[in-house]
């Protein structure tokens, strides 16, 4: 943890001291789960010593599957005790093929997504939400997003690129439980208000969950919402255009039923893929006119749903 009061120094990824960082300040999980580098399988770590290749193989053929996958797509995946009979947290060294918590650190994001993976067998809404599976996704990234802020300080931490990813990815792609948005961005507003160094590897945890029961949908609202979204896929499957999916996007959210949580999202989306020097063009500007102008009418609209009693 980052000596309260103090800017972490500049930090590089290292998979071996990541695990240790991770055993020492929860040394529960030494017994419990196994830490594999799938880029380089001799980094293997569980119960305090590395994992022989016999042990491996007893988690079974969907475990070695797993991490196939996961080092195809240079990722990471982490599974309770439960799922498999020992709980793993797979993940891929090196370059990050994602770019869903830093497009310019890959130091940054591959932090981050330890921490993910490390939020799921942590958290209370990690795997411990059970079936809850909105839960389990917000739970992680609240706590990825807050250990971000503790390594790397409140001005730099990536949140905000998280929080426009997790949006475009919902809106664009099929699996709708990964909107995490309004707790990474509830987080990233209160980043000046509360002083996350200071908290506790049990606090943060703590901290996480509150954030995640606050501002997580159920998995109807997700689906509700990601219903309304539809058409936004349907072009880009037919079509393969982007701009066009894009578009279509913004047609929905300016409609005048238009459920605030999909303005939220879709101005997010619009907003970060500005930032990063897209959307350029007199066409554009006169789609973000009328986004802008909505927003003055009806500025609640533009802000976080209202969160949920704790």
């Amino acid at each position: 943890m980052t000596e309260p009061g103090k800017t972490p120094p500049p930090l590089r990824f290292e998979f071996n001291k990541a695990v240790e960082e991770a055993l020492r300040e929860h040394p529960h999980l030494a017994d419990k789960i196994v830490f594999i580098d799938v880029r380089d399988e001799k980094k293997k770590y569980g119960a305090e010593k590395a994992i022989e290749e016999s042990e491996l193989r007893q988690m079974g053929r969907r475990m070695r599957e797993n991490i196939q996958l996961v080092h195809q797509a240079r990722s990471s995946m982490s599974f309770s005790r439960d799922t498999y009979g020992i709980g793993a947290l797979l993940f891929y060294s090196g370059d990050q093929a994602l770019e869903i918590f830093s497009k310019s650190n890959p130091d940054a994001a591959a932090f981050a997504t330890f921490d993910h993976e490390l939020g799921h067998l942590l958290t209370k809404g990690g795997f411990a939400a059970g079936k809850d599976m909105p839960l389990r996704e917000v739970a992680a990234d609240s706590y990825a997003i807050i250990r971000n802020i503790q390594r790397f300080g409140k001005d730099k931490a990536t949140g905000d690129h998280a929080g426009f990813k997790r949006a475009f990815n919902f809106v664009m792609h099929d699996n709708p439980f990964y909107l995490t948005t309004f707790a990474i961005d509830a987080i990233m507003a209160d980043r000046n208000r509360v002083d996350f160094s200071k908290l506790t590897p049990q606090e943060t945890l703590d901290t996480a969950d509150e954030y995640a029961k606050k501002h997580c949908l159920s998995e109807a609202e997700h689906m509700k919402l990601h219903k309304y979204f539809f058409p936004v896929r349907g072009m880009l499957a037919a079509y393969g255009d982007m701009d066009g999916a894009l578009k279509q996007m913004t047609t929905l959210i300016l409609r005048e039923q238009a459920p605030p949580a999909a303005f939220y999202l879709g101005k997010r989306i619009i907003d970060g893929l500005t930032a990063e020097g897209q959307l350029a063009g007199l066409e554009w500007d006169a789609i973000r006119q009328k986004i802008e102008a909505k927003a003055k009418k009806a500025p609640a609209a533009t802000k976080l749903p209202p969160p949920k009693a704790a």
